[in-house]
């Protein structure tokens, strides 16, 4: 973990979006539908990454937001704390995830985890929990 945070923070061009990622984060926002993101990578880095591409995103956390990173379910409950969101509309909240710990902490939040499989397959995913899993965001159709 440490190395990972080391390496995210030597990084001066954050990676670029999965397919989707700009298209469900504007819909989110026309909807007037409650977002964030909840990361284990540093809050520096999640910033960087959402100013570099200009996204709408005005709820963020990075792993020093919490005492207890992914795979607790710590960040999505302090990001739904954040966002309003009433813990009887947990199971109705989607997170999109394509970690194993950002997986497992859906789970244990009680959320709608969805698996998007940039590293892993459906069955690994499934297997975590997920409800269903997507290849990125473009296929998300709600």
């Amino acid at each position: 973990m440490d190395l990972k945070l080391q390496h995210l923070l030597l990084q001066s061009d954050p990676p670029e979006l999965l397919p989707g990622v700009r298209e469900i984060f504007a819909r989110l926002q026309r909807e007037k539908v409650p977002f964030g993101i909840a990361s284990n990578a540093p809050y520096d880095f999640v910033k960087a990454t959402v100013a570099k591409h200009k996204l709408p995103v005005e709820v963020m956390m990075g792993v020093e937001n919490y005492e207890n990173p992914k795979p607790n379910p710590e960040p999505y409950l302090k990001l739904a704390k954040a966002l309003d969101v009433a813990e009887s509309d947990f199971s109705q909240t989607f997170i999109f995830e394509d970690s194993k710990t950002g997986m497992q902490a859906a789970v244990a939040a009680g959320m709608y985890a969805v698996g998007i499989r940039t590293g892993y397959s459906d069955a690994v995913l499934r297997g975590l929990g997920a409800k269903v899993t997507l290849t990125d965001l473009s296929e998300a159709d709600w």
